[in-house]
């Protein structure tokens, strides 16, 4: 439920983005249209109509175009927006669900049918319930509820593990808001009485809900403790002073340790660590990498380690790649690459190193030019446009990855070391020429 909801939101997003830029343009035809509108129709009881009642046919001609642009974009993105809503009216029953434990397929999908059943029913008693704009309200709003609830029904029948205990958690629901809607239909007396009974009904049920949360929780929190305990430990953070402590109540450096130990609870081979210490002090990213390399060696982990700061990444790194608009440059041991580059951006880069002394002289490190956009990159070698040794050749070919030295890859024609890569040579070009 929590996927389709991220997808459904990730797609409202997207319509609204490319709606934005065309509907700045509708809206104000249609704002000129809607004022046309107002003195045509003011105009009518009044002696200006000779002078102003000219505004009724542009109105009708600007404005009738402008709804029918605005109208289904309008109603395309209430409906994703309305059933983004539904979705996470839903997501905390479903939730709600893990305090249920274990429940078979069978039961979760009688849940998910009887809700979509009382949801259908509300549908067809309230349809003439309402007049005006509070029936298009309710009716779309239980119209669009019904049709989610019978997609996840024919979901749940083709696989009947996504029903589960989410099933029964809505249909608790469901059950709640069916007694408030057959309440507010009886009479002064019996309503009193089925209200009263209700209200112990559902107490009850609470009650229940609540002391299965907490036998439920207590026990996971049993189970967890020991593994938590020992993660903590691993990075450096004493279990018992943090065990029950708010997030706000750490500091940067524990906060970071506490998100590394998130990580190694799951028992990983590899973490991908994206920018761990850009936030830190110095004295403190030192601690963060300090631990990082103790866990490598002592649980044998691989760490992929993303950073922008060229002295992390030495010092921390058994290998660097570094990226230029997506794809590799060079792959090498830190100390290879940092002592003698093979790619012109990775020298271009470290020389961009400040000094630490008032006297030394400004490097040639300066990249000229503007940064090509990763959505229409440049042909050939993404880099030509900014490199200083870039050819026709580079335009015409991209650069393969090869190895240019033992344990040294770069993916450059002219590498700063080694020989040139060797001409590509067309295959039926070759055919026709030995023919």
């Amino acid at each position: 439920m929590a996927v389709w909801q991220e997808r459904i939101g990730a797609l409202l997003q997207s319509l609204l983005e490319r709606l934005a830029a065309p509907m700045r343009i509708v809206g104000l035809v249609a704002s000129v249209a809607f004022v046309l509108w107002i003195l045509s129709e003011a105009v009518e009881e009044r002696a200006a109509a000779p002078w102003l009642g000219w505004t009724e046919v542009p109105a009708a001609v600007i404005g009738f175009p402008a709804l029918a642009l605005v109208l289904p974009a309008a109603a395309v993105a209430l409906a994703l927006g309305l059933t983004w809503v539904l979705l996470a009216l839903m997501l905390p029953f479903s939730l709600m669900s893990r305090q249920f434990g274990e429940v078979a397929a069978p039961v979760g999908l009688a849940g998910v049918a009887v809700t979509t059943a009382a949801s259908g029913f509300l549908l067809w008693r309230t349809w003439s319930s309402f007049g005006g704009w509070a029936k298009w309200v309710n009716s779309g709003g239980l119209g669009l509820l019904t049709a989610v609830l019978i997609m996840w029904f024919a979901a749940s029948i083709a696989k009947p593990e996504r029903a589960g205990a989410s099933g029964v958690a809505t249909t608790l629901s469901a059950m709640v808001v069916l007694q408030v809607f057959y309440v507010a239909g009886l009479d002064a007396g019996v309503k009193l009485t089925v209200l009263v009974a209700s209200i112990v009904v559902d107490t009850l049920l609470v009650r229940w809900v609540l002391r299965l949360y907490r036998v439920n929780r207590e026990a996971a929190r049993e189970q967890a403790e020991p593994r938590v305990r020992e993660v903590l430990e691993y990075v450096g953070i004493n279990p018992d002073d943090a065990m029950d402590r708010r997030p706000w109540e750490f500091s940067g450096g524990q906060a970071q340790r506490l998100s590394i130990a998130r990580a190694l609870v799951s028992v990983p081979q590899v973490i991908i660590c994206d920018e761990p210490v850009s936030s830190l002090d110095v004295s403190v990213q030192a601690q963060i990498l300090n631990l990082l390399e103790d866990l490598k060696n002592l649980m044998g982990l691989t760490l992929v380690f993303i950073a922008h700061d060229l002295a992390v990444v030495k010092n921390v790194s058994d290998r660097v790649a570094v990226m230029y608009l997506g794809k590799l440059c060079e792959v090498s041991e830190p100390d290879a690459m940092f002592d003698e580059p093979a790619h012109p951006y990775t020298e271009m880069l470290l020389a961009a190193i400040p000094q630490p002394d008032p006297e030394a002289e400004l490097g040639s490190g300066r990249i000229d030019g503007e940064l090509p956009s990763p959505m229409d990159p440049p042909s050939g070698c993404r880099f030509r446009t900014r490199c200083p040794h870039a050819a026709q050749r580079c335009a015409d070919e991209e650069p393969e990855m090869r190895e240019i030295a033992p344990g040294r890859f770069v993916a450059c024609h002219t590498p700063l070391i080694g020989e040139a890569a060797p001409e590509r040579v067309e295959i039926a070009s070759a055919g026709r020429g030995a023919s």
